[in-house]
């Protein structure tokens, strides 16, 4: 093994200048580590053959990318609830954009169904397929995960205090123009510390009710710049509710920096009929063990084909 004595004695004496162009080069990373936070419009994208043309190229040029897939989880017609059986005909009736839902209350962000959701989720981390599973990081928490990302893990983050929604984060403009770390930190946007008349209680604590989901998804929805509302299918919508433990905006839009706004906040709680449920693969991989993959079209037969995600 070579020496690095020379090396060691050629920057040693000049380490103030060394420790000034590390310190220059960290800040010129900056507006790219920006960059790389800026979400990806995807709905400006050509979906036809282009599309295709570019998921090819994504393919062959970038084989470690994996390939993610998205599974819409949807609430059940009431005359369904409790029925073992799992098919497309018990999915509930679309509402339409921003019609929220209310049985059962909260829709998608009901207690009960966020329960069968991690049942769900667990199931596919347990399967013989999860062996094929590639990292993923979720828009909402900040949180990483291995493979899966689903809507109960996003509560579970965040009624834990481990949601980057709930620590102080560094604003990397502040930190380009001052390079003062602690100037440069701010507040955490909101927590789960303070619960109001609740006990801050997390997701897996056999006391947790409904109105403790009610002000989790409230805080997320208000705190995540639009990333947990579009989570859920574009239904999504504040109602109101004088029992509602939450004050929320009725009749919102999602303004550009990804605030709320509505010229009407009453009691109630959020809702929506659907969630993603998204997961990684290891294409390539899965290939080399035999598993094929074939393209199948999309359908609009019961109501959220085009329009149901937004």
């Amino acid at each position: 093994m070579r020496s690095f004595e020379g090396l060691a004695d050629f920057l040693i004496p000049r380490r103030k200048k060394v420790h000034f162009l590390v310190l220059v080069v960290s800040v010129l990373m900056i507006p790219g580590i920006i960059a790389s936070f800026e979400p990806i419009d995807i709905e400006s994208y050509d979906m036809e053959s282009p599309e295709l043309e570019a998921n090819q190229v994504l393919r062959d040029e970038f084989t470690a990318a994996g390939n993610i897939w998205g599974f819409g989880i949807f609430v059940r017609d009431p005359a369904f609830v409790g029925d073992p059986d799992s098919d497309v005909d018990m999915i509930a009736e679309y509402p339409g954009v921003g019609g929220g839902v209310t049985d059962p209350r909260g829709g998608i962000l009901n207690l009960t169904v966020l329960r069968e959701i991690d049942t769900d989720a667990d199931t596919l981390r347990s399967s013989e397929i999860s062996q094929f599973y590639l990292p993923l990081a979720s828009e909402i928490s900040g949180d990483p995960t291995f493979g899966i990302l689903d809507l109960a893990t996003e509560f579970r983050t965040f009624m834990a205090n481990e949601s980057s929604l709930t620590k102080p984060r560094i604003d990397p403009y502040k930190l380009s123009a001052t390079l003062d770390i602690e100037a440069s930190t701010d507040p955490a946007p909101t927590n789960w510390s303070d619960c109001g008349e609740l006990e801050c209680l997390t997701f897996d604590d056999p006391n947790l009710t409904q109105d403790h989901i009610d002000l989790a998804a409230h805080r997320m929805a208000n705190n995540s710049n639009g990333a947990f509302l579009r989570f859920l299918s574009n239904d999504r919508a504040f109602l109101p509710d004088e029992d509602g433990l939450v004050i929320g905006p009725v009749g919102h839009r999602i303004s550009e920096n990804g605030s709320l706004v509505s010229d009407n906040w009453e009691r109630g709680r959020w809702s929506a009929s659907a969630a993603w449920l998204i997961v990684n693969f290891d294409r390539d991989e899965m290939q080399r063990n035999g598993w094929t993959f074939t393209w199948k079209n999309a359908t609009s037969q019961f109501g959220y084909g085009g329009t149901g995600w937004n």
